[in-house]
């Protein structure tokens, strides 16, 4: 229809269009033939009753101006205009020249007139041009409105057939929507029953309340856990408050009051009995939602925490024992740092006054027996000076500060000259980040692994410690997914010692495990424990590669970004 209505538009225009053309030809021409009986009688009435002035020929073309351009002989609108601009100033020349009748023959004024003949034929010869495409175009208007309103009929037709067709289908889609919201009401039926169960498995209720309706609806399991976990009685709001514990009312009644006030949400814990009088301990936490209507919905959800209530009093009753249990400990670690070190330092000087002053004059079997108290003596201080830095690292004050460990490994290398002058060890110390960590249990991690590195070199050969970052691209695709470069440090500390056999790469971090017998050992079993130790105090991994007689590595991972909280990757590596 609206290409039906622009056809007759475009038909009328195009009909307006040649009638201004006719007009303008028309005006031409009256003008003409009113001045040539002007010249030829010098009747002045001609000029004055049938002259047409170019203000009437204005609005005309204005019209046809604004019907845009037109393609006749390659001419515009705009040259139209100048055409007419032109003609009307001929006449008016020629009347100005005709003011004076004596001069009506002169010459000037014929080759004025002639100037005017030559733009009328133009205008003429223009506007028949532009007529021509006009009436042309209105044929094609004519035609296209024929087709127009043939189509209109054919598409009327269509459109109400489809109509028809979209209605058959809505019908058809009513019904399956119908059957799919019986469906629908059945899943929530069956949802809404299985949730109920759900909240009786999981021994939780809940309740709503609309502030603005000030209505309380309550689930089902709510009134069966407020009855004894087997009634269906409902009661009303008054008669739960009632059931509450006697010390515990005022601080619900207060909560929820305010809760309803402000909209607050609430988490509370209070006691309740039930039908059966039997008291329960009771979470709640709730918060505000809205409906479609805009009215404000408290959803609250109800916990019997009973049982984890008992568990938490017996974990307190554990935690106590725990706790008295520790403060033994700290006496004993107490006792071996200081009451215990005392006797053995008296025993370990007697031993060396022995040693300078009366050992020649003991059996050689006497001598076995007295170097065998030495060296137990020796273990026996060794292992306490253990004990007492692995308790500081399990209980030590962690106050974390940014550490630079190319320089804390210069320090440990630089409190350990004689052993490396006596085990013929050359340590080198490669570039080394720095971190953010605890400088204590950091310089033992370090005088632990290295100290190890110098007491199991290989005997009357140079060994070559290095201690390194580590950045290359060659680590293992396992390395790299656990260890990202951008998450974690891969510090190495390799030696070219007696190695060990790498099914012992976890067992050396044991407390108190050696791979040899306490008589052959060198260590007591607690140094690289006390590594573990700092390690995971630092959110960082420490792992064993070795071979035996050809040396070993120890391999650190440590966290880029710090944080002081547990890393679950400890409980998965």
């Amino acid at each position: 229809m609206q290409n039906l209505e622009k056809s007759v538009v475009a038909m009328s225009e195009s009909s307006s269009r040649l009638m201004e053309y006719e007009q303008v030809l028309s005006i031409l021409s009256v003008n003409e033939s009113s001045l040539r009986s002007f010249i030829i009688t010098k009747d002045s009435s001609y000029i004055k009753e049938r002259f047409y002035q170019k203000n009437s020929v204005l609005p005309i073309l204005t019209r046809i101006e604004n019907a845009g351009v037109d393609t006749a002989y390659g001419v515009t609108n705009d040259s139209l205009i100048k055409l007419i601009d032109v003609r009307f100033a001929l006449f008016d020349l020629v009347l100005d020249e005709s003011k004076d009748v004596s001069k009506i023959e002169s010459i000037k004024i014929a080759e004025v007139l002639q100037r005017g003949d030559i733009i009328s034929d133009q205008l003429r010869e223009y506007i028949r041009a532009s007529v021509n495409t006009e009436v042309t175009n209105l044929k094609l208007f004519k035609i296209n409105h024929h087709y127009e309103l043939q189509t209109s009929i054919v598409t009327t037709f269509l459109i109400v057939t489809l109509a028809l067709f979209i209605i058959l289908v809505s019908i058809s889609q009513i019904n399956s929507d119908v059957k799919k919201l019986k469906r629908v009401n059945s899943e929530l039926s069956f949802l809404n029953y299985t949730f109920n169960k759900a909240e009786k498995i999981a021994g939780i209720s809940h309740w709503k309340y609309n502030v603005e309706q000030r209505k309380f609806t309550f689930s089902d399991n709510f009134w069966s856990s407020v009855e004894g976990f087997n009634s269906n009685l409902q009661m009303g709001v008054a008669q739960v408050f009632k059931r509450i514990h006697p010390e515990d009312k005022r601080k619900v009644i207060t909560t929820y009051s305010e809760s309803f006030d402000k909209l607050l949400p609430t988490s509370i814990i209070f006691r309740i009995f039930t039908g059966v009088d039997e008291l329960r301990y009771i979470k709640a936490v709730g918060s505000y939602v809205q409906n479609d209507e805009g009215e404000h919905i408290k959803i609250a959800v109800n916990y019997d925490i009973t049982e984890q209530y008992s568990a938490n009093l017996e974990m307190e009753k554990i935690n106590n024992n725990l706790q008295t249990i520790n403060d033994e400990l700290e006496s004993f670690n107490n006792i071996v740092s200081h009451d215990m070190q005392e006797p053995l330092r008296k025993i370990q000087m007697f031993i060396s006054r022995i040693e300078s002053d009366e050992i020649k004059k003991l059996s050689p079997a006497a001598q076995g027996y007295f170097d065998r108290i030495s060296f137990a003596a020796n273990r026996m201080q060794n292992l306490m000076i253990d004990l007492v830095n692995y308790s500081q690292s399990v209980k030590g004050e962690k106050i974390f500060e940014r550490v630079d460990l190319k320089g804390l490994v210069g320090k440990v290398v630089d409190m350990l000259p004689l052993e490396i002058e006596e085990h013929k060890v050359k340590i080198e110390i490669g570039q080394l980040p720095e971190i953010i960590g605890l400088p204590f249990q950091l310089q033992q991690l370090f005088v632990n692994l290295v100290s190890n590195a110098i007491k199991f070199g290989k005997e009357d050969e140079t060994n070559l410690i290095q201690i390194y970052l580590d950045e290359s691209e060659k680590s293992e695709e396992r390395d790299l997914l656990r260890f990202p470069r951008e998450d974690f440090y891969k510090i190495v500390i390799s030696d070219t010692g007696v190695g060990f056999e790498q099914q012992f790469a976890t067992k050396i971090f044991k407390l108190f495990r050696t791979l040899k017998k306490a008589s052959q050992q060198k260590g007591t079993g607690i140094g690289l424990s006390i590594c573990k130790r700092v390690m995971d105090n630092h959110n960082g991994f420490i792992f064993a590669q070795g071979k035996t007689n050809q040396g070993s590595k120890f391999i650190l991972y440590f966290p880029k970004n710090l944080s002081t909280n547990h890393n679950p990757l400890h409980d998965i590596i």
